[in-house]
């Protein structure tokens, strides 16, 4: 039975009926109000002074969870498809069809920046028109049209002859983190950074 009416069942381990808690909960929030709704902007101004005051703790942690978001999101996509690079601070998303600009245009007006494009691609569930590419192999498809690494296969490839340096990246694995003690220990050593 409810403890607040006596005559009302009550729902599984909630001492009270819905009924009565609503009541109790409109008498609470009357006697307890929200500063918020008195001054909305109060928590912004105290996250703010808090910011200010603790910068490097606030630079420190922001860089910590853009690292950890960047080695989730390669270690979906996997190494540069082109060259093969690794390293994190290297690598980038390519747009497959080369519609970068006009898929930023469009990110804009929804309001996410160039900042939370990372989150996005998360959130979105990896889209697949997008693919790890080195800095160096994106700059040069979006500029060039092509990437000196591809002509480098061909030529070897027309010729019959695979240079070492085109074996080994052809049969190059990926180093990124795929299971979860994995990406525990990249989140341990970026914390350590």
């Amino acid at each position: 039975m409810c403890g607040g009416c006596g005559c009302r069942p009550r729902f599984g381990n909630i001492v009270l009926c819905e009924i009565c808690r609503d009541r109790h909960r409109k008498r609470w929030r009357t006697r307890h109000p929200n500063p918020r709704t008195k001054d909305p902007t109060s928590h912004n101004r105290a996250s703010n002074k808090y910011r200010m005051n603790n910068r490097d703790k606030c630079r420190q942690a922001e860089l910590r969870s853009r690292r950890k978001l960047k080695a989730q999101i390669f270690a979906h996509y996997g190494n540069c498809r082109c060259c093969g690079e690794h390293r994190l601070e290297f690598l980038t998303l390519h747009h497959i069809n080369n519609n970068g600009a006009e898929h930023r245009r469009q990110l804009k007006a929804g309001g996410i920046g160039s900042k939370d494009f990372y989150l996005w691609v998360k959130r979105t569930g990896y889209p697949s028109d997008l693919e790890s590419a080195c800095m160096n192999c994106n700059f040069s498809k979006g500029r060039f049209g092509y990437c000196p690494h591809e002509r480098e296969k061909q030529n070897a490839i027309q010729v019959g002859e695979t240079s070492p340096e085109v074996q080994r990246k052809d049969t190059f694995v990926c180093s990124l983190p795929l299971t979860r003690t994995d990406l525990l220990r990249t989140e341990q050593t970026l914390q350590r950074i």
